[in-house]
């Protein structure tokens, strides 16, 4: 059992205690609630539950890459709710419990938030502290924090772009990659080095695609020192990354497993 206390029932927000009381919210841990006198004890069954830091030395380096990308599920969820807020999160290892399949667990405290917080969006830094904290201290995982760190520094939150960045292997120096169309009205393969290449229906582009929705200059692929990225380039039809669509000029990491999609045609990165 994790328990927290409340000096004063005036910042206990009922309707989002009612929520954790009622409803399954995915990936948050149900609240129940005590009065003491005038404090309010918040209490988070954990029975059955271990904590990251508990576990991480055991972890194996896919393990933390399935936590990192729930987490981030669940933040990704949690922005769309209108009852509860990611600003209450408890950001800390210790407090983010993981069951026996390493589903993550995670404590949200029904907390009336002051506006001035809502509008800052402190949470967004402390999703980046915390998987880095999470990958932190080992060898095989200084690439990931060094992406982690890559997409911190652009000081957005853009989540998907973060789950790619943590879900792709470390290319080596002279690593390439090949882009192969799969429903393209004929064969096409592009094999793409360190130097940025332009795809688009211009003759004078790197990855020439004379076909129906394709831009003359439709998206770039490049390489950042870290990875590869892609990203549109104020394209028409729009390009997608593992069926996400991508914002304009926005370098995305992408590698080898990817699947990506210029206008109607949609191509396995390898």
């Amino acid at each position: 059992m994790r328990d927290f206390l409340f000096k004063s029932e005036e910042i206990l927000d009922k309707n989002a205690l009612e929520v954790l009381d009622k409803e399954a919210i995915p990936g948050i841990l149900p609240c129940k609630w005590l009065r003491w006198n005038s404090m309010i004890q918040l209490v988070y069954f954990t029975d059955n539950l271990e904590s990251i830091n508990e576990v991480k030395e055991n972890l194996a380096f896919e393990d933390l890459r399935m936590i990192a990308d729930e987490i981030l599920e669940i933040v990704i969820n949690l922005e769309s709710q209108m009852d509860l807020s990611v600003e209450n999160v408890v950001w800390d290892l210790d407090a983010i419990y993981l069951d026996q399949v390493y589903s993550v667990h995670m404590i949200c405290l029904p907390a009336v938030i002051p506006i001035d917080a809502l509008e800052s969006k402190i949470y967004i830094k402390r999703v980046y502290a915390i998987l880095n904290e999470l990958f932190s201290g080992r060898e095989d995982t200084e690439f990931v924090c060094r992406q982690i760190e890559a997409q911190r520094e652009k000081g957005a939150a853009d989540w998907e772009a973060l789950r790619n960045a943590i879900s792709f292997n470390e290319p080596t120096e002279n690593d390439t990659i090949t882009i192969r169309g799969i429903n393209t009205p004929e064969p096409v393969e592009f094999v793409i080095g360190h130097e940025e290449f332009i795809i688009g229906s211009d003759e004078t582009v790197d990855g020439y695609l004379n076909f129906p929705s394709i831009s003359p200059i439709h998206a770039r692929v490049g390489w950042n020192d870290i990875s590869y990225y892609i990203e549109d380039a104020g394209s028409e039809s729009g390009t997608y990354l593992n069926d996400v669509k991508l914002s304009q000029n926005n370098q995305i990491p992408f590698g080898s497993g990817s699947i990506v999609k210029f206008g109607d045609y949609t191509f396995n990165v390898e």
